[in-house]
């Protein structure tokens, strides 16, 4: 095999939020079952009557001042001691003298939360549900998968989530390993791959007509391997490739000569790129010959062509489908089998993490029937779901204009949630732009100027441009797909939908703004402006943004939303490796999730994962917000390394204040990081009316805390720690969730 690789982003999607990998592997589901336990589950503990808590601090968010006007809680400082609920409803907040008395007097039940924290429930207003239930196979088992001992899915991801049963300490969740290298990935492999191996050799000859094992892997992420930055030796794109596989083999051959190398493939965290092995090539294109797909052979008519031409590197749909297809059935089952099984435990590390509402930013309409709603209700799982529909990027203009009205006709008109609906409810319309800038496929308006890129003019992708090729017709495919994005834009806007618009890179960024002013009149009127800002319109990621931007959003009524961990997990490389210094308007440095600015340009942010890009914990979030450390760099490595340490071991050679920030001008404070993940995030969802914050006629959605995350009002108090706070209990509607 060649160890070449052309970095080729033509037709790349390119980011998490939208996964072929895992819309490939779940098509095949059957759409049309729902199973009423899933409703059932949730209905174990009931809403109580009337209930009051009381000796605690209690964040409200909101408050009625003394004209009885709604208002912002801006103080810190500013809490209160006890809270009542009635029938899954807040009814008031007070005085602890006022809950004893009221208690005694009603015979009400009274919680003594002895001087623990009560914040609104946090929402997440941007993640992909079933993509990420689906790649926690490496977390939940499924039925038969416990044949060898282990899941579906292998973790390889950058993040270092899991706790040692030995220590009595828990270790810091949702950091990045210190220890994140293609040599331990390597290693991980090739002793994942033993394991299988061993399972494949004592297969039944029944068993052995499903195909072998194969080793699945998820959240392969190169941009974060020590081995590529700085050093240099690998780059992006060559870091996991055939040479990889090839050292998997030598491995073989060495220690283990009885073994048979399984099939492997191992997806990249956004999902749009698939590294894979020469034997499950080999497989993929057996069975390209007995059941071929459109066009496979004429353009690979031998094995060896197919395997060399792919470099066991493979992007997007059109590449990674043979391989799929080639996956065991056995696996293939227990992937379908589990998904439902999935979303619940999903749901319920969610709550864990004090999730009380997620907002799925792209679910196809198959898997909400499937999964989220029966008969058209929404089906209840113990967390507000809201869903925004996503726009066939991936097709031809025509089929996907076609599409998307058809799935108007099928919606009503837009409405915002109810206390009914907000269990499941169709919230905007989503359009995906451009890639991710981690992915090297955001849309700039200059080079990325990392070393793996051989061509010298390399600016991502920018996905309107590449549906424009699509069109056999198309001439000037840029200018086609930035005219198209406008009247796409119009068309959703005549609609009265709300819209989510991702875009990543800054020129992405440009076009998305510009489609949204092309929107309306020129000039607008001053009724079509009102109209206009009262959907709450938004940019999803909005990663690299100048003051013209902060203007037009303003002006606009147009909402950041961030993906806040490109601070805290890239930040590092990006400013150093993949955005060029020298330049202004695409740096790091200058430009990367200006959340300050844009609270200064009186625009209502919020604080997202992009779940599965990164892993769910809105305190994680307002953390990142708060620091900006940039958790990717060696100091940080080695401060997170040693803070984890016994006494004994050696000291740490970092301090705090040696930390590298990103933008330090761009750290907010702990109250707009709260604001952020609560009222904020549910205004962006259309729900604030409903959830947010601890206004009495809300539902009653909150969580009880361990520590005040209130006190941590300093990036030094704030960095490692809020993360790590525990979730005691999380309550939705009025019913309580522990979280033990």
């Amino acid at each position: 095999m060649s160890d070449t690789h052309n970095h080729n982003h033509e037709d790349c999607i390119g980011c998490g939020c939208y996964n072929p990998a895992f819309d490939l592997l779940l098509n095949t589901t059957n759409s049309n079952e729902t199973k009423d336990a899933r409703a059932e589950s949730v209905q174990e503990n009931e809403v109580p009557k009337s209930m009051i808590f009381y000796n605690g601090i209690i964040y409200p968010v909101q408050r009625k001042d003394e004209n009885e006007k709604i208002v912002d809680v801006t103080d810190p400082d500013f809490y209160y001691e006890a809270m009542r609920i009635d029938n899954g409803m807040i009814t008031w907040l007070g005085t602890s003298e006022k809950a004893k008395k009221e208690a005694d007097d009603e015979k009400i039940d009274l919680q003594d939360l002895n001087g623990k924290t009560i914040l609104p429930g946090l929402i997440e207003p941007h993640c992909h549900i079933v993509p990420s239930a689906a790649g926690d196979f490496g977390k939940y088992p499924v039925p038969l998968s416990k044949e060898w001992g282990d899941k579906i899915w292998k973790n390889y991801s950058p993040f270092d989530n899991q706790s040692d049963p030995l220590d009595p300490d828990p270790h810091y969740p949702q950091c990045l390993k210190p220890d994140y290298t293609r040599e331990n990935l390597l290693k991980d492999v090739i002793g994942d791959a033993k394991k299988i191996a061993e399972k494949n050799n004592k297969l039944s000859y029944l068993e052995k007509k499903n195909g072998p094992y194969w080793l699945l892997g998820l959240g392969v992420d190169p941009s974060l391997m020590y081995e590529v930055y700085p050093e240099k030796h690998w780059t992006i794109d060559n870091c996991v490739d055939s040479s990889f596989f090839r050292e998997v083999d030598l491995d073989f051959e060495r220690s283990t000569p009885s073994l048979a190398v399984p099939p492997i493939l191992l997806m990249s965290a956004s999902g749009h790129t698939a590294y894979v092995n020469k034997i499950a090539l080999s497989l993929a294109y057996s069975l390209e010959k007995e059941k071929p797909t459109p066009g496979f052979l004429e353009k690979y008519p031998t094995e060896e062509k197919y395997v060399i031409n792919e470099n066991c590197v493979l992007q997007e749909m059109a590449q990674m489908t043979p391989v799929m297809r080639a996956i065991c059935k056995t696996q293939l089952k227990d992937l379908k089998d589990g998904i439902e099984g999935s979303i619940n435990d999903y749901i319920k590390s969610a709550r864990k993490l004090g999730v009380t509402m997620v907002y799925d930013a792209g679910m196809q309409q198959d898997w909400a029937n499937a999964y989220f709603f029966k008969d058209g209700t929404p089906i209840n799982h113990g967390i507000r779901i809201g869903m925004s529909l996503p726009y066939g990027i991936e097709n031809k203009f025509e089929k996907a204009n076609e599409d998307l009205k058809k799935q108007f006709e099928d919606f009503d008109s837009f409405q915002p949630p109810t206390e009914k609906t907000i269990n499941g409810y169709w919230g905007s319309i989503k359009i995906t732009s451009d890639g991710s800038n981690q992915g090297l496929t955001g849309y700039q308006s200059l080079n990325y100027v990392c070393p793996s890129l051989p061509d010298p003019n390399e600016k991502g992708i920018y996905n309107f441009q590449t549906q424009a090729k699509l069109d056999p017709l198309s001439v000037d495919t840029l200018n086609d797909g930035i005219n198209h994005n406008n009247s796409l834009v119009k068309a959703i806007v005549k609609e009265g939908w709300p819209i989510l618009i991702h875009a990543n890179g800054n020129q992405a960024i440009d076009y998305t703004i510009n489609a949204y002013k092309e929107s309306l009149g020129t000039p607008p009127t001053k009724e079509e402006m009102e109209e206009f800002q009262n959907k709450r319109n938004r940019i999803e990621h909005c990663s690299l943004l100048n003051e013209q931007n902060l203007k037009d959003m303003k002006e606009y009524g147009i909402q950041p939303s961030f993906l806040i961990g490109h601070v805290g997990y890239w930040g590092y490389v990006f400013d150093k490796y993949i955005f060029p210094k020298s330049q202004t308007v695409n740096s790091a440095a200058e430009h990367l999730d200006l959340c300050k600015s844009a609270l200064d340009h009186s625009l209502r942010i919020t604080l997202h994962s992009d779940n599965a890009v990164t892993p769910l914990g809105p305190l994680r979030y307002m953390e990142q917000a708060i620091t900006r450390i940039m958790e990717g760099s060696e100091q940080a490595k080695d401060y997170y390394t040693n803070l984890k340490k016994k006494s004994g071991d050696k000291p740490t050679n970092t301090v705090f204040k040696d930390l590298p920030v990103l933008n330090e001008s761009e750290r907010i404070t702990v109250m707009q990081a709260l604001k952020a993940v609560t009222l904020d995030a549910a205004w962006q969802c259309q729900a604030d009316h409903l959830v947010g914050s601890l206004l009495p006629g809300k539902l009653a959605d909150f969580i009880i805390l361990e520590k005040n995350p209130m006190l941590m009002d300093t990036p030094e108090k704030a960095y490692l720690n809020m993360r790590n706070i525990k979730v005691l209990e999380t309550w939705v509607g009025g019913v309580q969730y522990k979280n033990g």
